[in-house]
């Protein structure tokens, strides 16, 4: 798979990113979260990790669409636990 710096910057993307879906009550909507959510889809795409980036998607679709609380709390929950689980990772794994 893939090490180096670059896979060690994902992996800790994918920790920043789950802590910071875990407070998203708050901030929903909000044009931080939509970037945070489109940049860690692309990294997902980027090294591979199909799966992350297709929840990514919906959930920035979603979020562009205005919808909020429990209309995208399955998503985010999905988004945390595959990039929790993402970066759990090792760099030469």
């Amino acid at each position: 798979m893939w090490s180096g710096k670059a896979f060690s910057m994902f992996l800790e993307e994918c920790r920043s990113t789950a802590d910071r879906l875990a407070d998203f009550q708050s901030e929903t909507g909000s044009a931080d979260l939509i970037q945070l959510v489109h940049r860690l889809r692309g990294s997902a795409g980027f090294f591979g990790q199909k799966q992350l980036q297709e929840v990514c998607k919906h959930l920035e679709q979603a979020l562009k669409a205005g919808k909020t609380g429990n209309e995208i709390a399955p998503m985010v929950q999905e988004v945390r636990s595959l990039a929790l689980r993402c970066s759990e990772q090792s760099p030469t794994t």
